[in-house]
């Protein structure tokens, strides 16, 4: 029985990861502009 719970553990930790992933990769092909302009910003403002 112990499986089962280990099962839904891993599943409830995967899918919300590869949720997220996919979102991401889905939003970065959209405004690739905006994502770089934040990059280099960013790296402006910490290097």
């Amino acid at each position: 029985m112990w499986k089962w719970g280990a099962v839904a553990a891993a599943l409830a930790v995967a899918v919300p990861l590869l949720v997220a992933a996919h979102r991401a990769r889905r939003r970065r092909r959209l405004d690739v502009r905006v994502d770089d302009a934040e990059l280099h910003r960013w790296f402006r403002r910490h290097r």
